[in-house]
């Protein structure tokens, strides 16, 4: 909330839209915080900052594509299959 109303009265503040990003993201709201990364990297697409952001990007459409599921499952099946023994 207060990222919000310091980008309503500065929009064009990249220190609140990146800390806005990484509150989205640590507190689970993936699909928000990369909508919020969009508009800043349209902003900014080459700062440390922006750079950050990209890497962020990479991690949650990595996280949401599957393969974090799958390779649980993976290990927990392989587990019950050393509990077996």
């Amino acid at each position: 909330e207060d990222f919000d109303r310091v980008l309503q009265l500065k929009p064009d503040s990249q220190a609140a839209r990146y800390n806005k990003n990484m509150v989205l993201y640590e507190s689970g709201r993936h699909q928000e915080a990369r909508h919020e990364i969009e508009i800043y990297l349209k902003q900014d697409s080459s700062s440390i900052w922006a750079q950050k952001l990209k890497l962020l990007e990479n991690r949650i459409a990595y996280a949401d594509s599957g393969a974090v599921k799958e390779e649980v499952a993976r290990a927990a099946a392989a587990r019950c299959c050393c509990c077996s023994l």
